[in-house]
């Protein structure tokens, strides 16, 4: 059951925000034909399998049957699924469809729309597993906090289908007022505490590889510029030290929570994207949403202000009845940070060499931190892009 001690928000803040962002709420809405989506687009053959199917007659409705029980067990007559856009995002297909229905019980004609994303792997089917679980034990709606509604798995093309997620991103309020952003980034704190008290089995995800990861991400910085191994060093070594937390509790973990994938409305928090859930230890999804909210902010404004007050209203709500301490939060906030800077100059090979100095200080201000003085001197002081 949801704890309803949990809820609390400003309604007309967010509603406000809402009726501003319509843009970004009907980011998926974008219709068009199927063959203009797919024309001349990287999609690979099981991809195009699929959303083939999903767009033509008694195909996408055999498709469809596989996965949504309404669907199968004749509740729902299908009458139209339309492909509205295609995305690649990494190594990820996401296609979103509109399907049109009628409903046997009242003869109702009715519409909802569905994501369907291609792995490429099995990862899907542990994503399945974790929404399953979180919709049966109440992240589902008419409660508050929630996760999209699982429908179900093609293991063949490695295919998740789901409901699409209600709202605006939590990454799309960094631009907002201060007002509206510090009340969704409540909203998002909550969400979190109510999920790390969850009964979720998963897969242990060890503090140790926390470790094994700074320190290759550390090496290969180092590797690629050498004259900033004497700062990398000893930075990396005291990041090691602090992410040690033997005999630390592991609670359920979503593992990527980060502000794209947290959407809001007025009344619902919805969380999607459940590839790396694992049972993690309390602080590394509250360092970590910390953390991407203030790359986002710098990133996407010029400007860690934004983040930074997102930061301290998440962190609030948080602490109210979530388990992790601060020291180890900002820990993993300084964690974010070296990945952040291993992605953008190892893997994206950027030559954003700027960011080396500046991730590193802030960085070491994090393994120094004793409280949100940070975020407040972030808040206050912010760094603007050149």
């Amino acid at each position: 059951m949801i704890d309803r001690r949990l809820i609390t928000m400003d309604r007309h803040a967010v509603a406000q925000a809402l009726h501003t962002k319509r843009e970004m709420v009907s980011t998926y809405r974008a219709w068009a034909k199927p063959q203009n989506l797919l024309e001349g687009s990287a999609v690979d053959d099981d991809m195009y399998t699929v959303v083939d199917a999903l767009a033509n007659g008694d195909l996408g409705r055999g498709v469809l049957a596989r996965t949504i029980p309404e669907v199968s067990a004749g509740a729902w007559r299908l009458l139209s699924c339309q492909v509205t856009e295609v995305r690649k995002q990494r190594r990820k297909r996401i296609a979103f469809c509109l399907i049109s229905y009628q409903n046997r019980a009242d003869r109702r004609v009715k519409t909802t729309e569905i994501v369907a994303k291609f792995y490429g792997s099995d990862r899907g089917s542990k994503a399945l597993g974790a929404l399953q679980q979180l919709w049966e034990i109440g992240f589902r709606p008419p409660a508050r906090y929630c996760v999209p509604r699982p429908y179900g798995y093609l293991p063949e093309q490695g295919a998740l289908l789901q409901a699409n997620a209600p709202g605006a991103t939590w990454a799309s309020f960094l631009r907002g007022d201060e007002r509206t952003l510090a009340a969704v980034s409540a909203q998002a704190g909550a969400w979190l505490v109510q999920l790390q008290r969850s009964p979720v089995s998963a897969e242990t995800k060890s503090w140790i590889g926390d470790v094994d990861s700074a320190q290759r991400f550390a090496q290969e910085l180092a590797s690629s510029f050498p004259e900033h191994v004497s700062r990398l060093e000893p930075v990396a070594e005291r990041l090691i030290q602090a992410l040690r937390a033997e005999g630390i509790p592991l609670l359920p973990s979503h593992g990527d929570y980060h502000p794209k994938n947290v959407f809001l409305t007025p009344r619902l928090t919805t969380v999607i994207d459940f590839d790396t859930v694992g049972l993690r230890v309390a602080a590394f999804d509250v360092g970590y949403a910390i953390g991407q909210l203030l790359i986002m902010s710098y990133f996407q404004i010029g400007d860690f202000a934004p983040g930074a007050r997102a930061g301290l209203a998440f962190w609030r709500r948080y602490q109210v009845g979530g388990p992790a301490a601060w020291t180890r939060v900002a820990a993993q906030v300084a964690r974010t940070f070296l990945q952040s800077l291993h992605y953008e100059l190892c893997t994206l090979r950027n030559n954003r060499v700027e960011l080396l100095d500046l991730w590193l200080d802030l960085i070491e201000e994090w393994l120094h931190s004793d409280g949100p003085t940070t975020l407040e001197r972030l808040h206050i002081n912010s760094c603007r892009c050149p």
